[in-house]
């Protein structure tokens, strides 16, 4: 199959087939018009690819379950604890965003306006990085 019905089969960008092949992901053949031709076994690949990259898996660790360096499950036991990781980042940053709402309401209420070294103080929280104290 040619790259159009392969982008019509998957639903996959026609730049991404055309990456994903410039990272060693896949190898179509080339017909005689050295047009590239698609077997079943890439657009499987693909589909494969396709499902790891949603699950924000990098493309290295891709490679390596390719190339037999590691297993599928063991690259899937990876992501899943880096994806646990994420998760407890965005949960501490969502923590954050509702500690700074619930003040900035606080002070609405009693009519007083929060001073920058009140802002300084949050810079210290875990999750806000030394780089935040040029916003505050």
């Amino acid at each position: 199959m040619n790259i159009r019905e392969l982008e019509e089969r998957l639903g996959i960008p026609r730049a991404n087939v055309r990456y994903y092949e410039k990272e060693g992901l896949i190898h179509p053949a080339r017909g005689s018009n050295n047009y590239r031709v698609y077997t079943e076994e890439d657009a499987a690949a693909l589909e494969k690819i396709q499902l790891l990259r949603r699950l924000d898996m990098p493309i290295g660790a891709i490679r390596a379950v390719q190339a037999g360096e590691v297993t599928l499950a063991q690259a899937l036991e990876r992501q899943s604890q880096l994806l646990a990781h994420d998760a407890a980042k965005l949960a501490r940053a969502q923590q954050v965003c509702r500690s700074l709402l619930e003040a900035l309401r606080a002070q609405r209420k009693s009519s007083t306006v929060l001073r920058s070294s009140g802002y300084r103080s949050m810079a210290s929280w875990p999750l806000l990085s030394s780089s935040a104290n040029r916003f505050l």
